[in-house]
């Protein structure tokens, strides 16, 4: 008789289980992607207001100039 394999010998309780932790775990991830992506906006701005751009090559060359500058 052939073995079965691991995911094929679960129960549907084992199933409902798995499920539900890959769920909260998703929820927990998409919070922290909105809360990632509200600071990326206030970043933004604060570069946009302080340097004139949020653009990342001008910023990095923003950067550049005041090293030099310095």
């Amino acid at each position: 008789m052939p073995k079965k394999s691991k995911i094929a010998s679960q129960t549907i309780d084992q199933w409902k289980e798995r499920y539900q932790c890959l769920s909260e775990q998703k929820i927990k991830v998409e919070t922290q992607r909105e809360h990632a992506l509200a600071q990326l906006d206030e970043l933004k701005a604060q570069a946009k207001e302080l340097y004139g751009s949020d653009d990342v090559k001008e910023l990095k060359k923003i950067l550049a100039e005041m090293k030099t500058s310095n």
